[in-house]
């Protein structure tokens, strides 16, 4: 079976098409508000795909209506059972239903999917009390040493929504001054985070490393939102294609002056942890492209044989996920405000994950190769001359090829991009050249030899 097998898939194929969610949606939109739209357009945003077990669609909505156009954001799940698709709408048939100009929630049984108009999703229930006027003052009371009240900051907004994930509520200063934000979570993993971004935070305090993270303001366990301020700068994203190398070479310097830092309390990251995730994450390509599943399985097993250890009396503190997106750049500069998957575990593998994003990011983004090889050239200048030792190419290659097909499934798979076969075969070839010793990346990476660009970044 493969993913052209998938009823999932097929549901997916018709969302992003259109025609007949728009039918469906306009059938459901005339027996709840008693008017036949003139049209109904829908943009598909943001996917997450699980292979033959379910899906979730954030889609962008324009409704022609004879009052004029409306414009929504909808949510939609799909899953392979139609049972659970009622179970889900059912639950949600207990919540309080908020008016949003469409229909609350709908249903199409035969596809097994359940949808809701925002903020009708069960999982904003959480945000609409964060979005609240007065929100601030109320998570702030009883907080001694805090005098933030509403009157500080304009209305929180949405900063960053992902379905059923986590979400972001932001609070911009009226005057001068540090914005502030809330990271929405499930209770287990939003604790864990605001516990890592303590831990960090007071780290800094501590010492002046070359990085900068969001001061940790209050935890609401009601909630389970983490407020923190903000830090200034660019994501490593957008700098990629033509801004300033020397951003790569900061975040270099950054992730060295972290891993020297004295971070408290850490859990052990293993090479046999990151085994065993790598080859459940690996289940799912499996399953969707199953002619990959031999080079997969080769890829994985040679992993495996290394015989790379990472004990406590090796280990320092790591980022655990960096990624272009979540490092920041700003004069000079580089922060996270993620802190998730801080843990203590192998150097290179925060140099090998975020290099893994800069290869991932020029093939899809079609940056030239020698302008990504000039970023992580500077990535490991940077790491070289804070910690002042050459980075060992085997545990690099190592950490790479790992860190290559996560991406393939995050970045390709999970969100069906466009090219996302085409992209997760490129993936395959680079990791399979980089156990091969062949990869032009790491080559670049692992060289002592002067460069015009070690030079230049010297001076």
């Amino acid at each position: 079976m493969s993913y052209k097998e998938d009823p999932i898939f097929d549901i997916l194929q018709k969302l992003h098409h259109g025609d007949e969610l728009q039918y469906f949606l306009a059938t459901t939109w005339e027996a709840w508000g008693e008017e036949t739209p003139r049209f109904i357009q829908t943009t598909p945003i943001i996917i997450e795909y699980q292979p033959f077990e379910s899906a979730w669609v954030l889609i962008e909505a324009a409704v022609g209506l004879s009052s004029g156009i409306v414009d929504l954001d909808m949510i939609v799940q799909v899953f392979t059972s139609p049972e659970s698709a009622e179970q889900i709408a059912n639950a949600s048939r207990l919540h309080p239903v908020t008016l949003c100009g469409g229909p609350p929630m709908f249903t199409h049984p035969q596809w097994g999917l359940v949808g809701w108009t925002l903020p009708n999703c069960p999982d904003q229930q959480k945000i609409r009390q964060l979005l609240q006027p007065n929100a601030l003052s109320r998570l702030m009371e009883g907080e001694s040493g805090l005098s933030l009240t509403a009157e500080q900051f304009h209305e929180p907004t949405l900063h960053r929504y992902v379905p059923f994930k986590g979400t972001v509520i932001s609070w911009q200063p009226i005057d001068d001054g540090v914005p502030l934000f809330a990271r929405i979570g499930d209770d287990e993993t939003s604790m864990a985070a605001y516990s890592n971004l303590a831990k960090i935070h007071a780290a800094t305090q501590r010492c002046q490393p070359e990085f900068q993270t969001p001061v940790p303001i209050h935890y609401c366990k009601g909630l389970h939102a983490s407020i923190f301020t903000g830090i200034p700068g660019i994501a490593l994203s957008q700098i990629m294609r033509d801004g300033p190398i020397s951003a790569f070479f900061e975040a270099g310097r950054a992730l060295a002056s972290l891993h020297r830092s004295p971070v408290a309390a850490l859990s052990l990251r293993t090479i046999e942890q990151e085994i065993a995730e790598l080859m459940y994450h690996m289940n799912c390509l499996r399953y969707a492209l199953p002619e990959f599943t031999p080079r997969l399985a080769a890829v994985i097993n040679r992993l495996s044989e290394t015989g790379i250890t990472v004990t406590k009396d090796t280990a320092v503190p790591i980022h655990g996920n960096p990624s272009c997106d979540e490092i920041l750049y700003d004069d000079g500069r580089v922060g996270s405000i993620n802190w998730e998957s801080l843990a203590l575990g192998d150097p290179l593998h925060d140099i090998g994950r975020l290099a893994a994003d800069i290869i991932y990011l020029a093939s899809r983004k079609k940056i030239r190769k020698a302008r990504a090889l000039d970023c992580l050239e500077a990535l490991a200048y940077g790491y070289r001359e804070v910690s002042g030792e050459p980075l060992d190419s085997e545990l690099l290659a190592w950490h790479l090829t790992s860190s290559l097909l996560v991406q393939a499934k995050f970045q390709c798979l999970r969100q069906l991009r466009k090219d996302w076969e085409h992209h997760i075969h490129f993936i395959i070839e680079e990791a399979e050249r980089t156990l091969e010793k062949k990869s032009i990346y790491v080559n670049a990476m692992a060289s002592q030899h002067e460069s015009t660009l070690t030079v230049s970044l010297a001076s």
